[in-house]
């Protein structure tokens, strides 16, 4: 049997998802596929589950590797992949019977390089599924059933750069080398948004076939400013810049390339949950990466989102600090203040909480010098940056003010209750409902 779909997953210790994924795909009604599956080094028992699966089914085949992040595990799934076209899945989701089928035959009517299709979220925490309309942005689609780049404007911002909700002609892949990227994480966006720059002929199904998991235990994407990889943004923007260049069709795509890579600078400044790194990402951002991703000496005109530009014209006029504070006063969903008023000018105070609250306390602190932090604290520390600390560092302090920065009374409340059980003093603990300016 020759494959009309060649199914590449990458693995890593994905073994509580495996089985209602796999069942998905060799459920298909597209019987003639082949899926290959490459273990990338996973520590559970995610290979065994595969070795099981292709002892069933024939259609399997399972690659074992050393860890070398998911890029290397496709490229090395796509090298041995036979099919006439190409579908990129990720493990940890789920699929519609239909798809495989439903996608190889509008590719075969349309003699298609891409197929794009819908996909929405399944959120773990409330089982249950939301609309993600924003990974297909219908304004931006051209009135043509097949199209390429030339027929539209804003094609980075019409599309995701994901792969998994794409069908991929083989031959048009391996001719152009595309690959994905071997970094921890955003492998697949110079891999996606190269392959639909380049194609000539591109299509689009209105139908949701694919699920993606939300708030899984080892989401990459969503965790990796957290673990240090925030870089990897920028290693992608560079390498779909450098392809479009090669490739004598980047000046076709400047004005969208230009404005999408400033969109996803700023998405990226936003998603540090904690302070550390963020004046090293700031000042290499400012310094470096913007002239590189050739965004500036660019006039207000050349940008279709004006908010963007003013932040660009701030970044480029404030260093971290200033900037950190009147992002904070001025984001489009206000901010929370600090309570001012009930703590004394120079007093040291314990911050506790480093969410969302916290943060805007933090910074307007820091920036206002209006007292001293002897510690911020939180629960989950760990995953908040260097600064902050597990709570038990509140014993080892001495402060005039303990400052509850959560939204939530309920938490608040519990927060308080434990410390002044703990021993600390009711007279110290400030908390009131955060008022938001705006």
């Amino acid at each position: 049997m020759v494959p009309k779909v060649s199914v590449v997953m990458a693995v890593y210790n994905a073994a509580p998802y495996l089985e209602q994924s796999l069942e998905s795909i060799l459920n298909q009604s597209l019987y003639e596929i082949e899926v290959i599956c490459v273990d990338d080094g996973s520590t559970d028992n995610s290979l065994e589950l595969l070795e099981s699966f292709a002892e069933k089914d024939t259609r399997i085949k399972v690659i074992s590797q050393t860890n070398q992040t998911a890029g290397a595990a496709r490229n090395r799934g796509i090298e041995i992949a036979s099919g006439e076209y190409l579908s990129i899945l990720d493990v940890d989701d789920f699929f519609e019977k239909d798809m495989l089928k439903n996608c190889y035959e509008k590719a075969e009517r349309a003699d298609a390089d891409v197929v794009v299709y819908r996909s929405d979220r399944f959120d773990m925490n409330k089982q249950q599924f939301t609309e993600s309309n924003w990974t297909i942005k219908r304004e931006y689609l051209p009135e043509k059933e097949v199209f390429s780049h030339r027929d539209m404007s804003n094609i980075f911002y019409c599309f995701i750069g994901w792969a998994w909700d794409k069908l991929f002609r083989r031959s048009f892949i391996v001719e152009n080398g595309i690959t994905f990227q071997q970094q921890r994480s955003i492998n697949d966006l110079a891999f996606v948004f190269c392959a639909l720059s380049k194609a000539e002929r591109i299509t689009v199904i209105n139908e949701i076939f694919a699920h993606k998991r939300h708030n899984t235990e080892n989401a990459i994407t969503t965790n990796y400013h957290k673990s240090g990889d925030w870089h990897c943004f920028y290693q992608a923007l560079m390498a779909l810049k450098q392809r479009l260049e090669m490739w004598q069709i980047y000046d076709e795509l400047r004005i969208d390339f230009v404005n999408y890579a400033l969109y996803f600078s700023f998405w990226n400044l936003k998603k540090f949950e904690g302070i550390r790194d963020f004046n090293v990402f700031y000042e290499t951002l400012k310094n470096q990466w913007l002239r590189e991703l050739d965004i500036l000496n660019k006039g207000e005109e050349f940008f279709f989102d004006k908010e963007d530009y003013l932040k660009l014209t701030q970044l480029l006029n404030m260093d971290a600090k200033q900037y950190l504070y009147y992002q904070s006063l001025t984001g489009k969903d206000g901010t929370y203040l600090f309570p001012f008023e009930a703590v004394e000018k120079g007093a040291k105070i314990v911050l506790y909480g480093a969410g969302n609250v916290g943060q805007a306390f933090y910074r307007q602190i820091v920036f206002s010098s209006f007292c001293h932090i002897v510690a911020w604290v939180d629960c989950n520390y760990m995953d908040k940056g260097e600064w902050v600390s597990n709570p038990t560092a509140i014993f080892e302090e001495c402060f005039d003010y303990l400052v509850v920065a959560i939204n939530d009374s309920f938490n608040a409340e519990k927060i308080i209750h434990n410390l002044v059980q703990q021993g600390v003093m009711r007279n110290k603990i400030i908390w009131r409902k955060p008022e938001v300016c705006i």
